[in-house]
């Protein structure tokens, strides 16, 4: 649906839309007199949180010089994955004391005043609007952007085409949709699951949800990692080792047990590094480039949707 609205009336307009839908519906779930309310609220702002995250990193490979877009996109990764040990941080303050409800007033709030702060500060898609014959408005706000070096004067098509991956629009969902959906599906999975698995091992809620909090430092650190390499080394290599590190780290995880505590926070924080180091690669670099302008946010809303799908079901798998 993001991905529709994105090609259709902008990427400005579905931006800002994603993020106060966010905001409104996470402020009200804490005054949901129920669960049933609250689970109606969740469902809204989790669709304000998914258009969000296609959205944002759809517009990097708009906006980010080419040859510095990985860094770029690990940059927005790197910030936005700040929020993974914050949120566990807040958990292990606020849940044991004061319950959950401060958390959605927390994270609502903060979500309409930076809803306020970009209202009027994130310029519409130059690739969007010379896309749609609207040459003129791209140009002036190309001209605005160089002027405080910020952008770096392009040859639309010509110049975005040498750096696009050349093939068919199926090919390109295809390819999409497996790459989202191997890397969504590791790292949610993961990240969901470590508090859960770790209190089954012996430990309490705090201590899992700090040793939690630990493990999802790597995530920002992780994205920056991810951009530096896919530049410098190129996206099929990166990605390459990147999901063996994962399949190695991964099967060592499962045989730590309650006994090796330290161990279990090495692993994890190493394969939460590899993890989000594949999400910032893949997701806000290696799909949005496969797909042209007309229906680049089509292609990534339907690639990320498809591992945000798969992984609503996995926990049905794993019980």
């Amino acid at each position: 649906m993001t991905g529709y609205f994105g090609d259709r009336f902008g990427r400005q307009t579905t931006y800002q839309l994603n993020l106060l839908m966010f905001g409104v519906a996470t402020f009200l779930g804490f005054l949901a007199p129920n669960i049933y309310i609250l689970a109606a609220l969740r469902f809204i702002a989790t669709l304000g949180l998914g258009a969000e995250l296609v959205t944002g990193f759809a517009m990097v490979a708009e906006f980010a010089p080419i040859r510095h877009r990985g860094r770029w996109a690990g940059a927005v990764s790197f910030i936005g994955n700040i929020g993974s040990p914050l949120g566990l941080l807040l958990c292990t303050l606020i849940i044991p004391s004061y319950g959950w409800r401060p958390l959605f007033f927390i994270v609502g709030a903060a979500a309409l005043i930076l809803w306020m702060v970009r209202r009027h500060n994130i310029p519409e898609s130059p690739h969007w609007l010379i896309s749609q014959g609207r040459e003129e408005e791209a140009k002036e706000i190309i001209e605005k952007m160089e002027i405080n070096g910020s952008y770096e004067p392009i040859n639309h098509d010509h110049d975005h085409a040498k750096h696009t991956i050349n093939i068919s629009l199926k090919r390109g969902l295809i390819v999409g949709i497996i790459a989202a959906t191997a890397t969504t599906l590791c790292q949610y999975t993961f990240t969901t699951w470590v508090p859960t698995i770790l209190v089954k091992q012996g430990g309490d809620i705090f201590h899992s949800l700090m040793f939690s909090t630990v493990m999802t430092i790597g995530a920002p650190l992780g994205a920056l990692a991810g951009s530096f390499l896919i530049d410098m080394f190129g996206r099929r290599k990166t990605i390459t080792t990147g999901f063996i590190l994962i399949a190695i780290l991964g099967v060592a995880y499962a045989y730590q047990t309650n006994n090796t505590m330290v161990m279990v926070m090495i692993i994890g924080f190493l394969l939460t590094m590899c993890m989000y180091a594949m999400s910032a690669s893949i997701l806000s670099v290696y799909v949005p480039e496969l797909f042209p302008t007309r229906y680049r946010f089509q292609g990534k809303g339907y690639a990320a949707g498809s591992g945000k799908l798969l992984n609503v079901l996995m926990p049905y798998f794993i019980i």
